[in-house]
Formats: C-alpha cells, sequence, structure tokens
C-alpha cells in the first residue's frame, strides 16, 4: 500500500486540514503511489513564479499556495514523470472521486484551460 514519507507528511501538515483529510485518503487505496510536491508557498518564491511565466496570477496576495494553511497543493505520480499526462489524469480521477466521497469540494488544475496545471489541487470557495 502506497504512503507518504516524511518529506511529503512535513509539506502536506503545512495545508488546510480538508486537503490534508483527502490527500491522507486518497493514497490508501490510490491506483499510483504519489507525492507531495508543495504545499504552503511563500510569497517571494510566487513572486518568481509569476516573474519567470510558471504562475499565471499578477498578485501573489491572490496565490492559494500563500495562504496559511495552503488552500492548495501539488501532488505528483511516483515515480516523477512531468510529461506523462496519462498518469496525471489517473490519480486526479482518484484524487477527485474521493473528493467526492468524502465531500470535499475542490478543483483540479489539469481541467484548466487558461494554464493548465497537471499536479495542482485547490479547495473550492
Amino acid at each position: 500500500m502506497p504512503s507518504f514519507s516524511v518529506h511529503s507528511l512535513t509539506l502536506l501538515g503545512t495545508c488546510h486540514p480538508s486537503l490534508i483529510r483527502l490527500m491522507t485518503e486518497a493514497i490508501k487505496d490510490s491506483p499510483l503511489d504519489f507525492f507531495i510536491v508543495e504545499g504552503h508557498r511563500p510569497v517571494e518564491e510566487e513572486l518568481k513564479n509569476i516573474a519567470n511565466g510558471t504562475s499565471s496570477l499578477k498578485d501573489p496576495l491572490h496565490c492559494r499556495h500563500c495562504l496559511t494553511p495552503s488552500e492548495a497543493v501539488d501532488i505528483s505520480p511516483y515515480p516523477e514523470d512531468w510529461e506523462n499526462e496519462a498518469k496525471f489524469q489517473k490519480l486526479a480521477d482518484h484524487v477527485l472521486a474521493k473528493a467526492d466521497e468524502l465531500g470535499i469540494a475542490i478543483e483540479w488544475g489539469g481541467h484548466w484551460t487558461h494554464l493548465r496545471d497537471m499536479p495542482h489541487y485547490q479547495l473550492k470557495r
């Protein structure tokens, strides 16, 4: 059964309790092993992401990762392969189904058209 490393648990610990609950439950019966890439992100890091174009935000104050606790989490199938969209889709299908089962409203960045963000999940407002 897949489980989180100490590092993933530390990153997950910076997230909103609903995201912690979702990811903790999702890893238990996931068809793919996965790890936490990022939870909370400092504003300074988001400013760098805006500058280099890896964030579509104009203002880091709108970044869901920059909140405390973070309302966003990035995850990746293990082993890491950023080009394997099929694995990200399979993982997303599982996480989204688990969120529905738990009654946790989330959105997946892979559904976005302006900037597809396959690792990204955030709480719906």
